[in-house]
């Protein structure tokens, strides 16, 4: 594919040029690999355990009070939790 096109590529100015090599390419790797569908739709969680959640919301929860208060002390035991 690509070896077959780049005659075309060479013929006209630089960005023309770089723009003809760039669709070449991507015919190419699209004829060689294909089109993924995208992101997945779940993200993996097989890190995520009881233990995690808990200090999650403890974190959430430390965030919540220093942000009423606005104290360095709750700000402190935030950053830890964090």
């Amino acid at each position: 594919m690509v070896t077959e096109r780049k005659d075309e590529v060479f013929e006209d100015d630089n960005a023309v040029q770089c723009n003809a090599m760039k669709e070449v390419w991507q015919k190419a790797t699209e004829q060689v690999f294909g089109w993924t569908k995208g992101p997945p739709r779940h993200s993996e969680t097989w890190w995520w355990n009881d233990e995690v959640a808990e200090a999650i919301e403890e974190k959430r929860r430390c965030y919540k009070i220093w942000h009423k208060t606005k104290t360095a002390s709750d700000r402190n035991k935030y950053k830890e939790a964090r």
